[in-house]
């Protein structure tokens, strides 16, 4: 024996000896706790045998050089165990010392191991029966000590759980437990392996049916990745069973090896048969009724023979078996098979592809295709589909019969409930049918799916409709069920969890809210006995918060923690606090250090709490809190039980703290050998059914979210709590025990305590208390239930602060520098300040018509770059296209960042090529929205090597955030930009006005509406001129009309389209129609504003319209709820439209102009002269086509098969009077009401059930009518 391997075998000898005496005390100890003594006591013990081997250990390794060589090599080899042939290593250098190789990653190991957790007494602990692999990497000397250490335990004093948390999902599982973690007890340490230390050849397990025992295996259900499809050709009735390897190969190439004609194969001696094969294999025939079993391996001299190119994968997607024929046929012949549960499957879809993956390349480059990758975004802000049909099915037998039904309708998805999905799934795979799309639940599985030729189901659990009052539910019955909770769940996920209130974190802003959770709060407040034990609990308590909050916070990228400077407490922002340790009480405030809302600072100053706000969170705007209405139709909703109302709002607010995307889910094999063989590292190998599931999970940190609102929440339930128990203990005089999420355990009787809450309702700052025995209604929300309840369930562990954060400096907010040109008319100071400049440059005008435009086309012109012009709106695309050079284009900020035009944001995968351009000019981003703004912000940092620029109007009107209320009307200038851009040019000459006094007089305008608390004010003061409608010249094409609501603009442009045309009907036939709301039918796209003439009708629905020189058919109401008047628009969609010498203002008696609103209206005039006011507008008369509506509506119903009742049915009076009731505004949504466009009034009833009676019919604008979140369903 060489000493090196001497020095060592003594080492291990310590080990071993140290490791078995203590663990021969730790089985001595019948309650498996720690041996002996107290906890402490024990941990001391263990870092000092720590300290004592390591210390051994290195002191023997320092006394000689320990080459990384054979007889190293050999050492790991016989400590860890034999290695199976592939074991993955990180190559380390040679002839290094054992002290220069300490601290560098040796090689992957998997730990096996358990948790050690604190128990609910005091002092004591137990350990996790969860037994927890983790494949990590580790360092020589770590992997060493791990050896030597099998069998004992560590706490965080040695470090075993920090290497276990290299690895992020143990990380997260670690995290969550971090209140009880005490410690790691290690089971084993082996090298890690593909299958976790197990190696199986699936190329020479020999081939059966699986178990399978009939052709059904042929319609086995699998959910391939990446659209391959896994299909089996039809056998013939030449099939014979438990022989799969066999009949594939002859259905393969029976017919391309054997002559048509004849029957008889060419030159070869092998006939394509079971006998002629199995001779061919085994030297042997086939003996009748028993299985030819057969590997890839014993195949090899057929695959030879045949020429045949062989690739064979497992169900992972891992290449397995590759046969290369020695010599090259004339006839090119590759064959790609599966290999799963004992059977071989053809893959005879997507051959191109699996040639590209597996044909050339070596086992170690094939990309892992079966890993489900997880988007980085929050993806479910899309509302909930409904299936085809619903049914309930609790066998096999329903099961095959629904399914067959389904098929024959050729229904694409269907959803069917079981009452015990289990036993549903059991006696399925029972008979040999695989389901896929598991989910499991303590090993009990809750859903699953399966297909059935195109028909998709989804089984899942009666009890999640809470159908239990239903004996045997009918199918209408769970559709309406599952219609109603799809329903609700929508609604809810768009007010809470939906596009509008989507936050996007900026940098380091996902790990503070991931640092300061506010948790809910468990433990005990006093450890005294009590007498007698009741507990308050908040009768919904989350559901109360989600009620009671006005707004919620909307975060962007921008939005990241700064200094707090003393600015005023915003309730929906977020600061960093500090509190005295005395202020510590684990309720309010469970750290001396915490991220709190605003309205916690306030709530807590007001309870004379001293809080230092160290540093603030603002986020950038808040969007209004729609919930309440929602929850409040929901608890009236007889329909939806209590159980179901519940879990509704949970699911919702669970949602909102989703910090990451999490996927899981099972492969099935019937044989533990090849689960072990296809697991993966962090994967665990459940049994269920008689079969081995390999549980998979895919995580990725989310982007953007909801964790504002979430954190929200929390907070808000940590001052709801803090509310009661300063209620009970210091106005009742009763004294609280301990606390669990919403719930205060008191030592009173139940009786006292409702005496003592009911007279302390008074003296807590504004918190009514009311008890009621259950919530049972929406007015029992937040309500008190007082119960009586045993000693045992109080917590029995004391409130504990978390971990200390550390301190952080917190950035200053960006600034930009801003320079000027001497000579605005030179192109050579341009140049020169463009080629100077090395960060990313804003130029701005104070003045319109400045040349913003004109300085970055006409650089691009000069020096022959390729320019692309990103536009916030398609018209302002259109208009600057004409102005490019050659090899310059122009696109939408959509275009730009690859977004589809859908509500939703979604990405369509074609966004522009930033590769062939030179610069990029985003034009008016004054106009862009701020998520917008923060994606482009990305694509900056990504193409540095593109020259960015911008322009705007930093006077001019902000974009408009659809429901997002902005906190700060600066917020572009003052935190976005100065982000993005570097220096800020500032333009002052208003270059496109020809007359001097003009351009004068305009300028002294726009000075002084910049600063004029009163717009309509300062234009008096200016001279402008104010007329009637009267007195406008509506015949006059060169006048811009401009007005502020879409209602004025549709009764303006209505009297002008009479005045020029002679006759009211916008949509006649030869008139020009204005796009207001974006028109997509899938083949044609029409922008907003822009115009379509109408050409002909085909038929009563449909109508053929010309937009630009194509010609489009769309139908009758399409184009009355897409298309509007063309003759005046609103001041926010003329933004960066270059306007004609006169324009006419309308809407200044509006309350909602400011000077940014007033100053874009004024600029679009080239001449301070043509600037007019109006005070009123054309009184419009919306009754008057009640007649035709109602005509329309009247036809609609009796073709439906309604009876038509005179007396109850709508008539124009009645129109009349809910227009002039209503005050000409929506019902629903209270928009202005106009005759075209989205504002276009309707009658909408409210149950579709009934025809269009009094009673059942409200007055709507067009855009309510195609929803239906206002109808009572």
């Amino acid at each position: 024996m060489s000493q090196r391997a001497k020095l060592y075998n003594d080492a291990e000898r310590v080990a071993v000896a140290l490791g078995k005496e203590f663990e021969t005390k730790w089985r001595s100890n019948p309650e498996n706790k720690w041996p002996g003594g107290t906890t402490a006591h024990w941990k001391q013990q263990k870092k000092t045998l720590d300290r004592a081997l390591m210390r051994r250990a290195e002191e023997k390794a320092h006394k000689v050089d320990i080459e990384f060589d054979i007889e190293y090599e050999a050492l790991l080899d016989r400590l860890l165990g034999t290695r199976p042939k592939e074991v993955e290593v990180v190559k380390l250098p040679e002839a290094k010392k054992f002290r220069e190789l300490d601290g560098k990653e040796g090689r992957l190991v998997t730990i096996t191991w358990q948790a050690i957790m604190q128990g609910d007494k005091p002092g004591s602990t137990y350990i996790d029966p969860t037994i927890l692999r983790t494949t990590v990497p580790v360092t020589v000397r770590e992997q060493l000590a791990l050896t030597f250490r099998g069998g004992w335990f560590d706490s965080f004093g040695w470090g075993v759980a920090d290497i276990l948390r290299r690895d992020e999902e143990t990380k997260r599982y670690i995290d969550n437990i971090l209140s009880r973690f005490l410690g790691v007890r290690v089971l084993s340490v082996v090298p890690a392996t593909r299958g976790g230390g197990f190696e199986l050849d699936l190329a020479s397990m020999g081939l059966t049916d699986g178990g399978f025992k009939s052709k059904e295996i042929y319609n086995l259900f699998y959910e391939p990745a990446e659209g391959m499809l896994v299909t089996e050709r039809d056998i013939d009735h030449n099939f014979r069973p438990q022989a799969c390897l066999y009949t594939a190969f002859i259905t393969s190439f029976k017919d391309s090896l054997e002559s048509r004609s004849t029957g008889q194969r060419k030159s070869r001696h092998t006939p394509l048969t079971y006998e002629g094969l199995r001779m061919a294999t085994h030297k042997e025939a086939p003996v009748d009724g028993s299985p030819l079993e057969c590997s890839l391996r014993q195949f090899e001299p057929v695959f030879a023979e045949f020429h045949v190119a062989v690739v064979a994968i497992d169900v992972r997607y891992q290449l397995v078996y590759r046969h290369k024929p020695k010599a090259v046929s004339h006839v090119k012949r590759s064959w790609y098979v599966l290999v799963h549960n004992k059977h071989l499957w053809v893959l005879n879809s997507d051959n191109k592809r699996l040639e590209q993956l597996y044909a050339q390349r070596e086992r170690s480059d094939i990309p892992q295709l079966d890993e489900r990758k997880q988007a980085s975004e929050f993806v479910s802000v899309k509302p909930l589909k409904m299936p085809d049909s619903v049914y309930c099915a609790d066998n096999a037998a329903e099961l095959a019969k629904i399914m067959d039904s389904s098929s024959a309708r050729k229904e694409a998805s269907i959803n069917i409930y079981s009452r015990k999905p289990e036993a549903l799934f059991n006696e399925l795979m029972a008979q040999n049918y695989e389901a896929g799309a598991i989910q499991a639940k303590s090993s009990v599985v809750v859903s699953f799916s399966c297909k059935w030729n195109s028909v998709h189901a989804r089984v899942v659990s009666l009890d999640s409709l809470d159908a239990d009052d239903c004996a045997q539910p009918t199918p209408d019955v769970l559709f309406s069920k599952l219609d109603t909770y799809m329903d609700y769940s929508n609604q809810l996920r768009a007010a809470v969890c939906g596009a509008t209130t989507l936050s996007y974190y900026g940098e380091g802003v996902r790990a503070l809210f991931a640092d300061h959770v506010r948790s809910p709060r468990v433990g005990l407040l006093d450890t005294r006995k009590a007498s007698v034990v009741s507990c308050v609990d908040v009768c919904r308590a989350y559901t109360s918060i989600m009620n009671e909050v006005p707004m919620w916070p909307v975060l962007s990228s921008f939005d990241v923690l700064r200094a707090y400077a003393g600015e005023d407490i915003f309730p929906h922002a977020f600061y960093v606090v500090e509190v005295a340790p005395e202020f510590v009480d684990g309720i309010l405030f469970d750290h001396a250090r915490s991220l709190v809302t605003g309205y916690t600072v306030s709530y807590a100053r007001s309870m004379g709490i001293p809080v230092d706000v160290k540093a603030a969170l603002v986020p950038w705007g808040t969007v209004a809190n729609s919930a309440p209405s929602i929850i409040k139709a929901l608890y009236a909703d007889d329909r939806v039980s209590n159980q179901l109302k519940k879990a509704l709002l949970n699911i919702t607010y669970g949602m909102a703290n989703r910090a990451y995307n999490r996927r899981e889910w099972f492969t099935c094999c019937q044989d533990e050998q090849e689960a072990k063989a296809i697991s993966r590292f962090g994967e665990h190998i459940l049994q269920l059914c008689g079969r081995y599931f390999i549980h998979q999970v895919s995580t990725r940190d989310l982007l953007n979210g909801h964790l504002p609102i979430g954190h929200t929440i929390l907070d808000r339930m940590r001052v709801k709590l803090h509310q009661l128990v300063f209620a009970i203990r210091d106005f009742s005089c009763n004294r609280p025990l301990a606390v669990r999420t919403d719930c205060v355990y008191v030592d009173a009787s139940t009786d006292e305590l409702q005496w003592a809450l009911g007279d302390a309702q008074s003296h807590t700052g504004g918190a009514k208390y009311r008890v009621v025995k259950k919530c049972a209604t929406y007015d029992d929300i937040g309500c008190l239930r007082v119960e009586s309840c045993s000693e045992e369930s109080v917590p029995q562990n004391p409130l504990r602060a978390g971990f200390d954060v550390s301190q952080k400096v917190h950035p200053p907010a960006a600034s930009i520098e801003a320079i000027s040109m001497k000579d605005e008319f030179s192109a050579s100071e341009a140049d020169s300040i463009i080629a100077s400049c090395n960060t990313p440059m804003l130029t701005e005008a104070i003045y319109p018509r400045s040349g913003k435009s004109y300085f970055w086309l006409s650089w691009a012109r000069r020096h022959n770059n390729r320019l692309l012009v990103v536009a916030p709106t398609h018209e302002l695309k259109d208009m600057q296209s004409a102005d490019l050079g050659p090899g310059s284009s122009a696109c939408t900020v959509h275009a730009l960042l690859g977004l589809r035009v859908d509500g939703h944001e979604t990405e369509s995968g074609t966004a522009v090529d930033l590769k062939k351009f030179d610069a990029v000019l985003l034009e008016e981003v004054y106009m862009i929205g701020v998520h917008h703004l923060a994606r482009i912000a990305c694509l900056m940092r990504e193409h540095k090597n593109i020259r960015w620029a911008a322009t705007g109007d930093l006077y001019q009107n902000r974009p408009v955030e659809e429901r997002v209320r902005v906190t700060s009307n600066d917020y572009h200038s003052r935190v976005a930009l100065p982000a993005m851009f570097g220096t800020r040019l500032l333009l002052r000459v208003m270059k496109s006005v020809q007359e001097a006094s003009e351009a004068l007089k305009l300028a002294a305008l726009i000075d002084d509406l910049r600063s004029a608390p009163n717009p309509v004010a300062c234009l008096r003061q200016h001279g402008v001129p104010f007329k009637d409608f009267s007195a406008v010249a509506l015949d006059d094409k060169e006048i811009t009309h401009v007005a502020y609501t879409h209602a004025t603009a549709d009764a303006v442009g209505a009297a002008i389209h009479a005045s020029r045309s002679g006759h009211a009907d916008l949509y006649a036939l030869g008139c020009t129609v204005r796009c207001s709301t974006y028109y997509n039918s899938g083949k044609t796209k029409v922008p907003v504003n822009s115009k379509v003439r109408i050409l002909s009708r085909d038929s009563s629905s449909h109508v053929i319209v010309s937009h630009k020189d194509n010609t489009i058919r769309m139908l009758e109401t399409k184009l009355r709820y897409c298309f509007g008047q063309p003759y005046v628009r609103t001041c926010h969609s003329l933004q960066g439209v270059s306007g004609g010498p006169s324009v006419v203002i309308y809407d200044c008696n509006s309350p909602h102009i400011d000077a940014n609103w007033m100053i874009t209206a004024v600029s679009r005039c080239t001449r301070f002269s043509g600037i007019v006011v109006v005070c009123d507008r054309p009184q419009v008369d919306l009754s008057g086509s009640a007649s035709s509506r109602i005509e329309g509506h009247k036809a609609a119903d009796v073709k439906n098969g309604f009876a038509i009742d005179p007396s109850a049915y709508v008539t124009p009076a009645w129109a009349k009077c809910e227009l002039a009731r209503l005050r000409e505004r929506c019902s629903a949504c209270r928009r202005a009401l106009g005759l075209s466009g989205v504002s276009q009034w309707s009658i909408d009833r409210r149950d579709n059930a009934l025809p269009h009676i009094a009673t059942n019919c409200a007055i709507v604008c067009r855009t309510c009518q195609c929803a239906s979140s206002h109808r009572n369903r």
